[in-house]
């Protein structure tokens, strides 16, 4: 780590709700493809740039890359996503492992937290939350939505609208309840591009 730049880590959580969709269209997926976008730019202005899978998958034993610079970061941090995978029924639980706990200290850093907010998974997030606020410059939660996956899949299933509609509804609520832990931006990637979802998110750095 480059002493004096400021450090962002991409927190990828990688539970059950990540699977929304297909095997090649998820939730999990676009939130991969957003880390990757997202580092390249954030290295070339010189961030420390770090990712923490909050899920184990096993086989794997690091959850954490530590907050680097440069192309060899970029790879690494390539390398290790490329190989995250949604764990199968664990209950919504997210343990903050000590490697990530010491990270969080030693360099306070912006974290990004790519999930999918359900009603399953906000008491957990807001646990992770109250444990990760003291140790973070600010906390992004970025709810990448899966409606447009959805209507891909069913063009014709009029009840997705309905399932949409009421979904938005619950979800304001959710985002009240994290509200004052993170901030909450929801991205839906088939309607909103990486490009502008990233110029919105890169108004949050610190």
């Amino acid at each position: 780590e480059r002493e004096g730049l400021h450090s962002t880590v991409f927190a990828i959580d990688n539970s059950p709700p990540m699977r929304q969709g297909t095997k090649e269209e998820n939730p999990l997926e676009s939130g991969i493809k957003l880390v990757l976008s997202f580092t390249s730019l954030l290295l070339n202005y010189q961030y420390n740039v770090g990712v923490w899978v909050m899920q184990r998958n096993s086989g794997i034993r690091r959850d954490v890359i530590m907050p680097g610079s440069g192309m060899e970061q970029y790879l690494r941090i390539r390398r290790r996503v490329m190989l995250v995978e949604t764990v199968k029924l664990v209950p919504q639980v997210y343990s903050i492992s000590r490697e990530f706990a010491s990270v969080a200290r030693e360099t306070v850093p912006s974290i990004y937290l790519l999930t999918s907010v359900v009603e399953a998974n906000v008491s957990p997030l807001k646990k992770v939350l109250k444990t990760l606020k003291p140790a973070s410059s600010n906390i992004v939660i970025v709810d990448i939505l899966p409606f447009s996956i959805f209507a891909r899949i069913s063009p014709y299933d009029i009840s997705a609208l309905y399932t949409e509609g009421f979904s938005r509804k619950a979800k304001k609520n959710m985002y009240r309840e994290l509200s004052g832990l993170a901030e909450v931006v929801p991205w839906d990637p088939g309607r909103t591009s990486y490009g502008k979802i990233i110029s919105r998110l890169t108004m949050s750095l610190r």
